[in-house]
């Protein structure tokens, strides 16, 4: 698909805010930090306490995985009542979304840096941009 001047386009410039959230360790690691951690993801109650152990000893961090913003910040408030120190590096990104408003119809892009490509010309172009935060 080639964008068309004559078409009437609108941009949807969306800002997906997610993070990487990690565990740091103590070093050896203590009963209570193992509680503590299974306590934050429920997945892992029903794994033992020692195979739990056994699965993160050496280790300095336990990735919990990337979440977005809201599990973000509940996952930090629940860690510090749990007395957990997390790490959290922000691994947000922004997308474009071309909308031919003459056809009703998206233009989904795969290829990233065409995407990126087409959002510049777009823009250039003075097409209008709808600004949108995922969370």
């Amino acid at each position: 698909m080639v964008w068309s001047c004559s078409l009437c386009w609108v941009l949807v410039k969306t800002h997906h805010h997610q993070f990487d959230v990690s565990v740091f360790l103590d070093d050896p690691l203590s009963a209570q930090t193992l509680a503590a951690i299974r306590k934050l993801v429920p997945e892992l109650l029903t794994t033992p306490i020692s195979e739990l152990k056994t699965r993160l000893s050496g280790r300095s961090t336990f990735n919990i995985g990337t979440v977005d913003g809201q599990r973000c910040r509940d996952l930090d408030s629940a860690a510090q009542q749990l007395g957990l120190q997390l790490n959290i590096t922000n691994s947000s990104f922004t997308s474009y979304l071309p909308i031919d408003k003459t056809n009703d119809q998206m233009w989904i892009i795969e290829d990233d840096n065409e995407a990126k490509r087409i959002a510049e010309e777009l823009i250039a172009a003075g097409v209008e941009v709808q600004h949108c935060e995922a969370d």
